[in-house]
């Protein structure tokens, strides 16, 4: 009987020692399942703040130069004559509507283009 008991008490020890393993086994799988998850999670947060900072500095760097451009602009204009000022001006208009034209063209024909498909 004494042999019966201790086997039982080695069954129920192996047992437990078994189901905690498995316990531990399935925590440490479901931490690192999160570490994983909060990891990548930060990293596509920091890439897109990284993303909107080199974007906002794209823009200022543009806008810098458009303004750069316009003083340019002005003070070229500022030393020209009227006559040619007015010639300029009549440059600046024709380019503006080839640039209106193009466009409306592109436009026209992906809609075209679209309307055939």
């Amino acid at each position: 009987d004494a042999a019966a008991t201790r086997i039982q008490a080695r069954y129920r020890g192996h047992h437990l020692r078994q189901a905690q393993e498995r316990e531990y086994n399935a925590a440490s799988k479901l931490q690192a399942r999160y570490r994983g998850f909060a990891s990548r999670k930060a990293s596509k947060e920091a890439r897109r703040r990284r993303d909107e900072q080199l974007s906002y500095e794209k823009a200022s760097r543009e806008r810098e130069y458009r303004m750069k451009q316009r003083e340019e602009q002005k003070a070229m204009l500022l030393d020209l004559p009227a006559g040619e000022v007015e010639d300029w001006q009549a440059r600046q208009e024709q380019v503006a509507a080839t640039t209106v034209q193009a466009g409306w063209k592109r436009h026209k024909a992906r809609k075209d283009f679209g309307a055939e498909r």
